[in-house]
């Protein structure tokens, strides 16, 4: 897929584009003025994170935020960042924010010399691809980029101008803006104990092995090494949550080296809920007892049974209940058998299914009334998904996994929302809980998390990976002497 970014020049004809390859697909949404800004936080180029709120400031002394979307081979966003940069020495530090938001592909790595060889001050913010923000303001908009454009958000946040395309007259225009908005009053907001009623369920499926990106034009991010700096990030300002995945955690071949360290990153990751996929069992029924045993990986699986000569067993538990805060949320985990279709008899005829519906029924029976939030985890595949959701009553989400689609916003069948998050673990999904006192769910939020660049590695996965290289450096060799 190609990502175009188009360099806009009011009142010209012509345009400057730059493609840079992209494989992932790009949420679009709306906006319009005096909508409420998107609540965000990024990258600064120099050190550290900025978020929305930490912009405006608090009720008593509340800033206007300018923002700015560019890259670095914008001709036209050269033109306007000096006299936006005016603003800024005017302004900074006097009730108004600007900062430049740069969406080139490689982050710090393309901005930091631009910005060094052309002597700008105003503070960088990083979203690489437009993934994280230039999405929502419809910067980035069917897969192509316009720069630059530019947003003032009033003191309330809300966005009160949009700027497109380079303005010659940008100085005076906003100056006149600033004196307009500076009047503002700010609206006093109550304050909502929000954390104590969220609950953010965390989703991944189809790592399919990966434990750091390829870096290749067809995946530029993703990989458990990233996945695990987000979580514990998240982790740190986040209590109310859940962690689940849908499956094809291994890879889709036989690798037993890679699926080992695979096992060992999940341990380290602490998931929550892991439903087994076909991919799981491509080593045999054995192997992921034992891994799952070694490594502590929750499995839950309602209607799936791994068979011995002597018995047939569970692969982990049919459902976990999880208290988080005041609420009690039931994971209930589903396998079908329609996922082994092209399976070796050999393994095959080593697995028990019961009917999915069948035991989803039974589970929901069981938790009546003793939950808040009914999630289902499936390794079932999209078209599944949907025939689950149209008939069985009683769950408020379906994450799901095998087919490796890529769903930009939860689809609603009847009450019931559907996620999946894509193939090789490029994203981890955020879909956001509100419930009220009462334990009933009033609204929900959805964010697909691109795991790009400019996370940093995580020290332990990355251990990992030095570890498993090794070793198969140490196989190689082997092989090389027989």
């Amino acid at each position: 897929m190609l990502l175009i970014i188009i360099k806009k020049v009011k009142n010209m004809k012509k345009v400057f584009a730059v493609v840079f390859l992209v494989s992932f697909a790009i949420n679009v949404y709306a906006f319009n003025i005096n909508d409420p800004a998107p609540s965000f936080k990024l990258d600064k180029l120099d050190s550290g994170a900025e978020s929305l709120n930490a912009l405006l400031g608090d009720e008593s002394s509340r800033n206007i935020v300018i923002l700015s979307f560019f890259d670095t081979q914008c001709k036209p966003c050269l033109n306007e960042i000096p006299l936006l940069q005016e603003i800024y020495l005017k302004y900074e530090g006097k009730g108004v924010k600007v900062r430049l938001v740069s969406i080139d592909p490689k982050g710090k790595e393309e901005v930091a010399p631009y910005i060094q060889e052309h002597k700008f001050k105003i503070p960088v913010l990083l979203d690489p691809y437009g993934i994280r923000l230039a999405k929502w303001f419809k910067v980035v908009e069917n897969n192509r980029a316009t720069v630059p454009q530019l947003f003032v958000i009033g003191k309330n946040g809300t966005i009160k101008k949009h700027f497109d395309g380079y303005d010659p007259k940008l100085v005076e225009e906003l100056e006149s803006l600033i004196t307009e908005l500076k009047k503002e009053a700010v609206v006093q907001t109550p304050k909502i104990e929000k954390a104590k009623n969220e609950i953010t369920l965390l989703y991944t499926n189809s790592t399919n092995g990966h434990l750091e990106s390829c870096e290749c034009p067809e995946n530029p991010f993703g990989g458990l090494l990233r996945r695990a700096t987000f979580l514990k990030e998240f982790r740190k300002e986040n209590t109310s949550y859940i962690l689940v995945d849908s499956g094809d955690f291994f890879s889709a071949r036989e690798d037993e080296l890679k699926a080992k360290y695979v096992s060992k990153a999940f341990n380290l990751l602490k998931y929550d809920v892991m439903v087994p996929g076909d991919q799981e069992l491509i080593l045999g029924t054995d192997f992921i007892v034992k891994e799952a045993q070694t490594n502590n990986l929750p499995l839950v699986a309602a209607n799936f049974e791994v068979c011995t000569l002597t018995n047939c067993r569970p692969l982990g538990k049919s459902y976990i209940i999880k208290e988080i805060g005041k609420y009690k949320v039931a994971v209930i985990g589903i396998v079908s058998p329609k996922a082994f279709t092209f399976f070796p008899k050999a393994i095959k005829e080593n697995l028990k299914f019961s009917d999915p519906k069948e035991r989803i029924s039974e589970i929901l029976q069981e938790i009546k009334g003793k939950v808040n939030l009914t999630i289902l985890v499936t390794h079932a595949g999209y078209d599944e998904d949907r025939k689950l959701a149209e008939n069985i009553d009683g769950i408020d989400v379906i994450v799901g996994g095998h087919s490796q689609t890529l769903l930009k916003q939860p689809e609603k069948i009847k009450n019931v929302l559907l996620v999946q998050a894509g193939q090789n673990g490029q994203y981890i999904g955020k879909l956001i809980f509100t419930l009220d006192n009462l334990g009933k769910v009033i609204s929900t939020s959805n964010e697909l998390v691109a795991l790009v660049k400019n996370i940093p590695d995580d020290a332990e996965i990355k251990t990992l990976i030095t570890e498993y290289k090794k070793a198969v450096e140490e196989e190689n060799k082997k092989l090389l002497l027989k």
